[in-house]
């Protein structure tokens, strides 16, 4: 499983693949689900829906 830390805002995020697309995380709860499989383009797209 890839996984990559983002910290945003002071916030830490994970960035975690599952199943062709990255869900999100913060504090283990999911925020958002991304349909992409690469995580610069889930981190770019994260950022603009924040």
């Amino acid at each position: 499983m890839k996984t990559k830390g983002l910290r945003y805002r002071g916030d830490l995020y994970v960035f975690r693949y599952n199943a062709g697309h990255y869900d999100v995380f913060l504090n283990n709860d999911r925020v958002m689900s991304l349909n992409t499989s690469n995580v610069q383009e889930a981190i770019q797209l994260f950022k603009q829906q924040a």
